[in-house]
């Protein structure tokens, strides 16, 4: 979508200080290194609302999902970030964005 695409055109400092972050502690130099990625086979919305137990996160993750018609494969591929570890941590941050909307009720 075109507000992906701005961010990915206009937001590489940003990019680069959540990058700083991450190195800055094991757990984000573990993330970096490994660079897990959260997809419809793991985080599968049907499956999380069905077998989560209610006030879970997964269950609450599942419903985010399923109330708002989309799943974890739906985020569009990076495209203009061109180093591949902040490519990565733009994705990571889309992911983890949907996170907090639960997290917060946002």
């Amino acid at each position: 979508d075109m507000v992906g695409l701005l961010g990915e055109a206009t937001g590489r400092v940003a990019l680069e200080r959540i990058r700083a972050r991450l190195r800055s502690t094991d757990e984000g130099r573990e993330i970096l290194k490994a660079r897990p990625i959260v997809t419809a086979t793991e985080a599968d919305a049907a499956a999380l609302r069905r077998d989560c137990a209610a006030g879970t996160f997964g269950r609450a993750y599942g419903e985010f999902m399923g109330k708002h018609g989309f799943d974890a494969d739906d985020r569009a591929p990076v495209q203009l970030v061109d180093d591949e570890e902040l490519a990565y941590v733009l994705l990571r941050y889309r992911q983890v964005h949907d996170y907090w909307h639960v997290l917060f009720g946002l």
